[in-house]
């Protein structure tokens, strides 16, 4: 039997008496001499390949060390997912890849599926993580991330043994390759609905309306280059996810592979955010995409379009950007000393002549916001008839929440002390469309997230509702309310 690889193929096994042809150069293998005779005997086959072009050519072969039996044998490729493109109901499936968080593990386990870590916030249920060789999905986290519950192993491995201080790594992406199986994160749809002979007459027959996810897939191969040292496929990638650094705001970013800088991939890059193609800037101007590529120094920078429109806090969809940092849920603490919102009231002091002289405070109020309004009006309401008149008359000044005094420029006319009007003094606004910003103890650059608050008669928040998400925040972020 002859083997030929131009690319770093891992060699199962071999049956004797044919050519199988995968690279360049035909490199003999077997063990002592093979005949035709052979091929119907079972047999074992010991393998010599070339790890690349130049030493295919060059006769330079290395020995493989896997003894294979029998006489149906194969050959598994490396880098699987790096030469495929798959999709499953037309969505054009992401192969699994880094993120870049971390964590360790604070025990030892070996068929646990509940163990403590060294405390992550950023891993949460549903999440695909890694620790040695083995892929796990969290179920539950408690605590400060320091409690995990898994279901493993997943995706094609093994479970393993894993020594306290072992590397959690967190991955996303939708399908992973082991040997030749494909393996998905969450399994396409089977048919539906499913009619059999046992079931009810009018679940039966679904002949014609029996639906399912469709699968298809492709797979790139290439030539190398001839008398390269390099294996064929040295310069396919898949990239670690950059989800976590978008923020609606940055438009560049650092692409990486194995946490590694990668080169060499400025065009003939296949990018997806949220699973949808994105669109490379052609080679002329009219040729807009969404993204372009560029390298400098030996690492390579995807640069997003943010097309014509700027993001805001109540739509992070107008720019082009990849949107990160939306509030999508929140922890919160009703906190104290909030003023409720109470409307101040005061009795009118007419003087000798019919005019208001002053105003007397009875009540004042609480929640009265400065810098929000331009004034808060103070009038006197009197009756013509059955129907009220309201005359403006000034107004209020506002210290800490409270009204503490009042500015008359038009004291009216025609008043008495005898029945004085009744004094109408602006209510304090509502705790609505107040932003959110970072507290003393937190950071960063998220932006234009806004909530409706309300309080109650304890001086403390007894309901809120966020009512734009904002954008650029990161989790586990204390926030307060301005």
């Amino acid at each position: 039997m002859r083997i030929t690889t131009a690319d770093n193929n891992t060699l199962v096994g071999t049956t004797a008496g044919e050519d199988l042809t995968i690279g360049e150069a035909n490199v003999a293998i077997g063990v002592g001499a093979l005949s035709n005779a052979d091929v119907d005997r079972r047999s074992v086959a010991v393998g010599y390949y070339a790890l690349n072009s130049q030493n295919a050519t060059g006769g330079s072969v290395t020995t493989n060390t896997n003894v294979g039996v029998g006489d149906s044998h194969f050959v598994t490729s490396t880098k699987q997912t790096t030469k495929m493109l798959v999709s499953i109901d037309n969505m054009i499936q992401a192969p699994i890849s880094k993120t870049g968080i971390a964590a360790t593990l604070s025990q030892s386990i070996v068929f646990d599926t509940q163990f403590t870590t060294s405390g992550i916030t950023t891993i949460s249920s549903n999440d695909i993580i890694k620790i040695d060789d083995e892929f796990m999905r969290v179920t539950s986290v408690t605590g400060s991330g320091t409690t995990m519950f898994v279901e493993r192993p997943i995706l094609g491995t093994q479970i393993g043994i894993h020594s306290i201080g072992a590397s959690i790594e967190k991955f996303v992406g939708n399908f992973t390759v082991t040997n030749n199986t494909i393996n998905f994160v969450s399994a396409p749809y089977g048919n539906i609905p499913i009619g059999t002979s046992t079931n009810p007459p009018d679940e039966r027959d679904f002949t014609g309306i029996t639906s399912s996810s469709t699968f298809s897939g492709r797979v790139f191969t290439k030539r190398g280059s001839t008398g390269s040292i390099n294996e064929t496929y040295h310069k396919n990638f898949v990239f670690d996810d950059l989800s976590t650094q978008f923020t609606g705001i940055a438009s560049e970013f650092t692409l990486t592979s194995e946490s590694s800088n990668v080169s060499g991939i400025a065009s003939n890059s296949i990018i997806l955010v949220n699973n949808v193609f994105q669109t490379p800037q052609g080679a002329k101007s009219d040729e807009v995409g969404e993204y372009e590529n560029f390298e400098s120094a030996g690492v390579t920078t995807i640069r997003f379009s943010a097309g014509s429109g700027n993001i805001t806090g109540y739509d992070q969809n107008i720019s082009g950007l990849p949107i990160g940092g939306m509030i999508v849920s929140v922890g919160s603490s009703e906190g104290f000393g909030y003023q409720p919102l109470v409307g101040a009231g005061g009795t009118a002091v007419v003087s000798i002549a019919g005019t208001i002289q002053s105003i007397s405070i009875g009540n004042s109020g609480s929640g009265y916001r400065t810098g929000v309004v331009t004034a808060y009006n103070v009038g006197v309401q009197t009756y013509d008839g059955v129907i009220p008149v309201l005359t403006n008359i000034g107004t209020a000044t506002v210290s800490n929440g409270h009204v503490i005094g009042f500015d008359i420029t038009n004291p009216g006319a025609g008043f008495t002390s005898t029945n004085p009007p009744v004094v109408v003094i602006d209510e304090p606004l509502n705790y609505t469309d107040i932003p959110l910003v970072y507290s003393t103890s937190s950071s960063g650059v998220g932006t234009e997230a806004t909530i409706n608050v309300k309080v109650g008669q304890g001086s403390s928040v007894i309901e809120f509702e966020i009512n734009n998400f904002g954008y650029a925040f990161k989790k586990v972020k204390y926030l307060q309310s301005l």
